[in-house]
């Protein structure tokens, strides 16, 4: 993997505007509570217990410390997709604000590669969490997190050099062993914890898309069964950002496209909440584009 990053720098985020990340980006492990504590930057990976999903309270974990990496000369496409891009399924109704717009394409159809990991080395930079109500750490060739308590938040993530208001992230993911209560996926768009966007998926077929806007968790598409998705299976699941609206694929389909006025760039990764009892996911292939 290549961050195209000037420093690389694993952080606790406690608060809004509680980190600021010098150079081109950074990259951190967290999750939990919504809270107004103050922000206390801790090394190593973090995790944090959420009570609800729009109240989340922090608490830190052990973890290693990331290297740094080089960066690398951006890759122009296109990019193959993972499967034809048939014409869009119904979109459903957003909520809070947000309304139905006309889709984009996949972004693994054009753009310039910004940054890519498929974890194959396990120095490429992600938290490794040992101990803890959350595990995390690279397995065979994939990155494996285990959230081992109900009802808790996770995400790790990092901010791409040069990315602009047109984006895509695409990730690999599947159930690691027995399926959990709980759901996974993208986190993107993000200032800080209480300002973010995320595509979940869950075990039962069915994706969410999501914002937090100052604590508050808001649906912009609530849970809604997809056909699209393989129950059990590997999924590739991936968000197109061309502005304010965000084009949602599962497998190389687009399955709906929201606009949204709080979109924007900002840090993306990988997150996952547990449910009633642990959740247990693997991750790989994360891709970062510049879209045209």
């Amino acid at each position: 993997m290549a961050w195209g990053a000037a420093a690389i720098l694993v952080l606790g985020l406690a608060v809004a505007g509680a980190v600021v990340a010098t150079g081109a980006g950074w990259m951190g492990g967290g999750g939990g509570a919504r809270t107004s504590a103050s922000p206390t930057p801790v090394g190593g990976a973090v995790a944090l217990a959420p009570s609800s999903a729009a109240s989340r309270s922090a608490a830190a974990g052990p973890g290693v410390a990331p290297s740094v990496a080089p960066s690398v000369t951006a890759i122009p496409g296109p990019f193959p997709s993972v499967a034809p891009i048939p014409a869009p399924t119904p979109t459903p109704r957003a909520t809070s604000g947000a309304i139905a717009a006309a889709p984009g394409k996949c972004p693994s159809t054009s753009g310039t590669l910004i940054d890519q990991d498929d974890f194959s080395q396990a120095n490429s930079g992600w938290p490794i969490n040992k101990a803890g109500p959350v595990l995390s750490r690279y397995q065979d060739g994939a990155y494996h997190v285990t959230v081992l308590e109900p009802d808790h938040w996770w995400a790790a993530w990092f901010l791409p050099d040069g990315m602009g208001s047109k984006y895509g992230v695409q990730l690999r993911t599947w159930p690691a062993g027995a399926p959990g209560a709980g759901s996974y996926g993208i986190y993107f768009g993000a200032i800080d914890k209480f300002n973010m966007f995320e595509l979940l998926v869950r075990g039962s077929g069915e994706y969410r898309l999501a914002k937090a806007v100052d604590n508050e968790e808001i649906d912009l598409v609530p849970w809604t069964a997809s056909g699209r998705l393989r129950v059990g299976s590997p999924n590739v699941l991936a968000v197109a950002v061309r502005g304010k609206v965000v084009t949602v694929c599962i497998n190389g389909s687009v399955v709906t496209a929201v606009k949204d006025p709080d979109l924007r760039a900002g840090r993306v990764g990988m997150v996952a909440w547990s449910d009633t009892r642990n959740l247990d996911v693997m991750f790989d292939d994360i891709t970062v584009w510049d879209l045209p």
